[in-house]
């Protein structure tokens, strides 16, 4: 608090350049009037700066001002000036680091460009010479699959070298977040009958005891599911259950300060374009509606409100999960923290109507829970690496890196009222389905990568294939709103989307195309164009497998210097036959993978040019895992019929082609070898997709009496370790053995 208080820095070698083993040089922290102003030397020491001079720079701003922050002249936009003014020069290394950051559309789309050349030019080498028209129509139809595997490899490139971007945080596991930064953790969710209800008050309930803070509160955002008319049999069970559990939880964790838990529960509205009652807007209609609530205004958006909201009326924060997202420990208190920081704070543009600096949202990174990872063998394979879905582990990490962005899915952290002001009054009503990449794009949402959250995983392909579906649709329903005008509330407006929020849109949709695009080059490649079958059937699986490829090889190419190379290719072994298991998944559901994209592709322009109606369709993940519960053979086979049609069509269609060659010509037998047995890999899919619905592991172990005694004896050796060994005088720490003979020593 001196007006001139001098100390050193230390630290900060993740700021360093990947490869850069320097690290940061000592300095001087000259703090003035109590805002902090830094000079040192990053990566290289300065020879112009000797120790004993002291650098001021004036502090400028207050309170949560980014200039007011000493990290403002580290990392942020005041580090050019920290740099002129000790004469500062960047390593080469630095330069180029620099050089990224400053041109990263160039770098990004200019790599996906370079890449897809040089894989079209690689795959027009093993292909045969041919007519213009030839080649124009194995470009037309090979640009989207070769593409989807340079997006792949550049993806993957840019995360390789370049480091991660750590956004800044403030501390509050241990203190606890102030009384001005006050959030409210929500649950928008939908109740179709009292069970609905106790599993969301039950979810809410763990979320509270993984994050427990006097200035966290819980509350459940929810509707009725959609009726044929405003009230249905059994509503007012599901209230009076929903109304009493609340209650329960606010009086079994009583404090001092009010209620923990609170429940906002909206009335049905008919809705003519979805011809069905229904809450308005869905998920981001009770969102904004909560979010206009706390700052007095909707009153009366919820009918029923359980809960002293007064304390709720300071909220600046509000945590989103979806009905199946966990919330680890602390992990509240560090999404809070990121909010927090002044260096991320949201600068509104009114010119541009959106968020241009700082960060209105924050995403975390999601991951698998395991307890989901384990119900069923689909679900077991798909998320033994994390990563390759893209919307479920939301894999963004390039735009945070590169674009300093990342993209919403639906499961973070939003700052109210920078978020108000970029969204409310933005999109015309009952229009979209996949509201969340649309509203991080005007809010700027950030991808805090090292705060994690877990969702579960589908346990039934069919499971998957329905949200699948549920995402297309909504992704294909943001269309609009890559041209230069976009729809509003009030009629057409300008689109105020930054180039790269538009490629993210546009790049959802790219994704949704990727599999019709390679079945149908595949089958062309069969029957129509230059070169023999088989080599179009190893071309298509190679592009199917070309991301898993990529990946292990640089796994394998960059073992860790700090571990057991025997481990660590032990477990790169592992992570292959993961990787193989998942490439024969995507084979063998490659006809019905494309069949569900098109259906999603084609009845949303359908919906959206012709009916303009059910643009709202929509379930949540436990309704799907409900819907599909039977799981049963015939049910599989009745709702996977478009691929065995397909099979049969094209196993039609070859074996007409084959008797185009003479019966003793060795090209035919070729023919039939590249066709036949993936065919049949396609008709038999829906018998697979059945069986990969069973457990992954067994339901019951059962223990003979003398395993069952030694298996107790070693979990009481187990408790009476740590019983013994881990207290107050150990700083509740657990050693790292005890010593038995020849006499204990811990």
């Amino acid at each position: 608090r001196q007006k001139h208080a001098v100390v050193t820095v230390v630290g900060a070698e993740d700021q360093a350049p990947q490869g850069d083993d320097r690290r940061r040089a000592g300095g001087i922290v000259v703090v003035d009037q109590g805002l902090a102003s830094l000079a040192c030397g990053i990566w290289n020491p300065v020879p112009s700066f000797p120790p004993d001079q002291v650098l001021t720079v004036q502090g400028h701003g207050q309170g949560d001002e980014p200039r007011s922050h000493g990290g403002y002249y580290l990392i942020g936009e005041g580090r050019a000036e920290l740099e002129e003014a000790t004469g500062y020069r960047p390593s080469p290394g630095e330069h180029v680091y620099r050089a990224t950051q400053k041109h990263p559309t160039a770098l990004f789309f200019g790599g996906i460009t370079a890449v897809t050349g040089l894989l079209l030019a690689a795959l027009f080498a093993v292909l045969p010479s041919m007519s213009a028209a030839a080649t124009s129509g194995v470009l037309l139809l090979a640009v989207i699959p070769v593409n989807e595997v340079a997006i792949s490899i550049v993806n993957q490139l840019v995360t390789l070298f370049l480091p991660p971007h750590v956004l800044p945080k403030m501390e509050y596991r241990d203190d606890g977040i102030p009384d001005e930064f006050r959030t409210a953790v929500v649950v928008p969710t939908l109740f179709s009958n009292v069970r609905a209800v106790s599993d969301a008050l039950t979810h809410i309930e763990v979320q509270y005891l993984a994050n427990r803070d006097p200035n966290l509160y819980f509350a459940v955002l929810s509707d009725f599911t959609d009726a044929d008319a405003e009230d249905k049999p059994g509503d007012a069970e599901i209230i009076e259950a929903a109304v009493n559990g609340v209650e329960e939880l606010n009086r079994k964790y009583r404090r001092e300060t009010g209620d923990t838990f609170f429940l906002f529960h909206r009335r049905r509205e008919l809705n003519e374009k979805q011809g069905v009652w229904m809450g308005w807007e869905r998920k981001r209609g009770k969102l904004g509606q909560f979010n206009r609530y706390l700052r007095g205004d909707a009153a009366g958006a919820f009918f029923t409100i359980v809960g002293d909201t007064a304390p709720l009326m300071k909220v600046r924060y509000v945590i989103t999960l979806d009905s199946d997202t966990v919330l680890p420990r602390d992990a509240a208190q560090m999404l809070v923290g990121t909010m927090a920081h002044p260096l991320n704070k949201a600068y509104y543009d009114p010119e541009l109507g959106r968020i241009v600096r700082g960060y209105g949202i924050f995403q975390p990174r999601v991951g698998v829970s395991l307890t989901s990872a384990h119900t069923s063998l689909f679900a077991s394979i798909h998320s033994g690496h994390p990563g390759v879905d893209p919307y479920t582990t939301a894999v963004s990490d390039v735009y945070q890196d590169l674009f300093s962005e990342g993209s919403f899915t639906g499961k973070g952290i939003y700052d109210v009222d920078a978020f108000e002001k970029a969204t409310h009054g933005r999109f015309p009503e009952n229009t979209l389905l996949s509201h969340d990449l649309i509203e991080g794009a005007y809010s700027r949402a950030g991808l805090a990568t090292d705060i994690e959250v877990y969702d579960d995983y589908p346990a039934r392909y069919l499971t998957y294939t329905r949200r699948k579906h549920r995402w297309i649709r909504g992704d294909w329903q943001l269309l609009q709103w890559l041209g230069p005008v976009v729809p509003g509330p009030l009629g057409a407006t300008r689109n105020r989307l930054s180039a790269i929020s538009r490629w993210k849109i546009f790049d959802n949709l790219r994704r949704s195309v990727v599999e019709i695009s390679q079945l149908i080059l595949l089958v062309a490649g069969w029957l129509f164009l230059p070169g023999t079958p088989l080599v179009w059937t190893a071309i298509v699986l190679v592009a199917i497998a070309a991301p898993w490829v990529f990946s292990l090889l640089l796994t394998v190419l960059r073992p860790p210097r700090d571990q057991s190379w025997l481990a660590y290719y032990a477990a790169v072994a592992r992570d292959a036959g993961v990787s193989l298991q998942q490439w024969a998944l995507s084979v063998a559901f490659l006809p019905h993978q494309a069949a569900v994209s098109s259906d999603a592709i084609i009845r949303t322009l359908i919906r959206l040019w012709v009916t303009k109606r059910n643009l709202l369709e929509w379930q949540t993940a436990s309704q799907v895992e409900r819907s599909m519960a039977s799981g049963s053979r015939r049910e599989v086979w009745r709702r996977m019929w478009p691929v065995v049609a397909v099979g049969l069509v094209l196993l039609a269609a070859i074996t007409v082609h084959a008797r185009t060659f003479p019966a003793d010509d060795p090209a035919r037998t070729f023919f039939l070898l590249a066709t036949i047995p993936l065919i049949a890999f396609w008709l038999a899919s829906p018998g697979l997709a059945h069986s990969l619905s069973a457990p992954a592991t067994p339901p019951e172990l059962r223990l003979t009496p003398v395993e069952r005694q030694t298996a107790l004896r070693y979990a009481q050796l187990h408790w009476q370790y740590f019983e013994q060994f881990v207290s107050e005088g150990t700083q509740w720490l657990a050693p790292d053995n005890f010593q038995e003979d020849p006499e204990p020593v811990v």
